[in-house]
């Protein structure tokens, strides 16, 4: 009879250690599929990653209130633990509150900008447009990353219009043209390899036959259209607002617009000047990726610390004879202490790449001269002296770069 006695004594505690069991771990799926839920059906920043935090929080406070007056704590001293830790979790979710608010809600600042400034102008846009937001400087924290389809159902969001596509994103995100042959949230025109890995690029994703419009947000905040925008291809280009790149039209400096914007990539004017040694030169653009022109040799330039390269380029047409060699020299100085390659190289896109580079490291306000040599195995008809900043002591440098020649080494 005794040994029947604790024989059902285990069965029952085995029985209810399964009961416990299965009780926690179906608890434990519902606060899972709680927390993972708003996550997966939806990427709005408020669902994805304060609604799914704070629903938790909340339900399991209830859960542990339920807890005590369940158990029925008379215990002096166990009620004063479970009140200590009521406070504890009620205390540690102010911090998540607080540590959220700092985290998220400056992101929203763009959003917010937005939505208020886009009320009225999405509805003048045409079918199917494609719409750009660029900034230079501000608070603003983008959480498109200058991708293409985040930017894209970034603005479907905010403008309410679903037939957009679109760029969202600071100006110094922009490395090449924006055009692909045919508008994809993902495919291989969007990646690049980056050394050894892949990497995505960005501020790219625009079709050619699309109505554009571009939008800025200046230093004090302002929100405006540009009146056209110009892409520097082997023939510059125009493109007013509300106009696709199909509809552009040839580009000239002495006609340009004064709310007009040049596409920051790494082409040039087609003004030509002299240097020392009669060679006709292409000047450099007065705006790149990288280099904003404020005078004839100054330059702004801001450091993207994930950019492949930081190019400054003069371009040079002098034709070159097989074995000759050439010495291009440079005048450059730099507010800010930076690393750079300068190379002297050919620059025929469609032929193999000849050239040599030479390592150099600026220090703050000292012109350094810098001379690179080369010969020429094959006769050239186009040269280059190219910078590409390596590393910078800062987000931005003062650039002074003179006395570019390009002569017959003697």
């Amino acid at each position: 009879l005794n040994a029947k006695r604790n024989l059902i004594d285990i069965n029952l505690d085995v029985s209810i250690l399964d009961r416990k069991s299965i009780s926690v771990g179906l608890a434990s799926l519902v606060l899972s599929a709680l927390s993972f839920g708003p996550v997966s059906i939806t990427t709005h920043m408020h669902d994805r990653y304060l609604v799914a935090s704070l629903a938790f929080s909340l339900l399991f406070i209830i859960l542990f209130v339920a807890a005590i007056g369940f158990f029925k704590l008379t215990n002096a001293k166990n009620k004063l633990i479970s009140i200590c830790l009521l406070l504890v979790i009620l205390v540690n979710g102010y911090l998540v509150f607080e540590k959220t608010n700092t985290t998220y809600f400056s992101r929203l600042n763009l959003q917010n900008f937005l939505s208020q400034n886009f009320q009225n102008v999405a509805k003048k846009w045409p079918e199917k447009s494609q719409v750009v937001v660029l900034w230079s400087k501000g608070d603003f924290v983008t959480p498109t990353g200058g991708y293409n389809h985040w930017s894209t159902w970034y603005l479907k969001f905010i403008s309410g219009r679903d037939d957009i596509i679109g760029l969202v994103g600071p100006q110094s995100s922009i490395s090449r043209l924006p055009f692909v042959k045919k508008y994809k949230d993902h495919d291989s025109e969007y990646w690049e390899l980056r050394g050894k890995r892949s990497s995505r690029i960005r501020m790219k994703g625009l079709e050619k036959d699309r109505p554009t419009f571009v939008y800025q947000i200046d230093e004090k905040g302002n929100f405006s259209l540009y009146d056209g925008v110009v892409f520097m291809l082997e023939k510059p280009v125009f493109i007013q607002a509300g106009k696709s790149l199909l509809e552009a039209e040839p580009y000239s400096p002495a006609k340009q617009r004064r709310n007009t914007f040049i596409w920051p990539y790494p082409k040039y004017d087609p003004s030509t000047t002299k240097n020392e040694s009669g060679a006709t030169q292409n000047a450099p653009k007065a705006q790149t990726a990288h280099f904003e022109k404020q005078s004839d040799t100054k330059y702004l330039y801001r450091h993207d610390p994930e950019a492949k390269q930081r190019l400054w380029i003069h371009r040079i047409e002098h034709a070159t004879d097989s074995g000759e060699t050439l010495k291009a020299s440079l005048k450059v100085s730099s507010t800010k202490k930076m690393s750079l390659s300068a190379s002297l190289a050919r620059h025929d896109t469609n032929e193999p790449y000849e050239g040599t580079a030479r390592q150099i490291v600026l220090e703050p306000g000292v012109e350094t001269l810098i001379e690179v040599a080369h010969t020429f195995q094959q006769p050239r008809k186009n040269l280059k002296v190219q910078l590409d900043i390596k590393e910078c002591d800062g987000d931005t440098a003062e650039l002074d770069i003179r006395q570019i020649n390009v002569a017959t080494a003697k």
